[in-house]
């Protein structure tokens, strides 16, 4: 069986199937050693997510999602295997084709930087365009705790 994670959330805005979530402040968060790279805003919360509701949940609703972690490991490698990958393949391959001038390092670097500009770019307006399928995105698995609309 496939690894799944789970986290839990608050329900803030719907669309459709569609459920934004915030994802809360754990108590567990206080020891974790990863701490330093997730910090939360004022407000406790670590991050909205965009996922799948099957269940039906409305605004305010605490609800459990879960994540495939093959699906976690493709937007890692998106975000951070990917652009590492180009970056020292460029710094190389420029290294080695500029190997008798003597800025060879600096215009390396340089063209590094602007080739993960034109990634991420790439990666952001795809992102903006939302051509994601719902089936990889986190899905609603549970409603732990439902509340009337926040809306009503």
């Amino acid at each position: 069986m496939a690894e799944v994670f789970t986290e839990e959330g608050i329900v803030v805005e719907k669309r459709g199937d569609l459920a934004e979530i915030a994802i809360m402040d754990k108590g567990n968060c206080k020891t974790c050693a990863a701490k330093p790279f997730c910090k939360t805003n004022e407000d406790g919360v670590y991050s909205n997510l965009t996922v799948y509701d099957r269940l039906g949940s409305k605004p305010g609703d605490e609800v459990i999602i879960e994540v495939k972690g093959s699906d976690l490991l493709k937007a890692v490698m998106m975000v951070y295997g990917l652009p590492l990958f180009l970056f020292i393949f460029t710094i190389g391959t420029l290294i080695y084709f500029y190997s008798g001038d003597s800025n060879k390092e600096i215009i390396a670097f340089f063209s590094a930087i602007l080739v993960l500009a034109v990634y991420y770019t790439i990666i952001k307006i795809a992102g903006v365009k939302g051509n994601v399928k719902k089936e990889n995105l986190p899905k609603t698995v549970k409603i732990k705790r439902s509340f009337q609309s926040i809306n009503h």
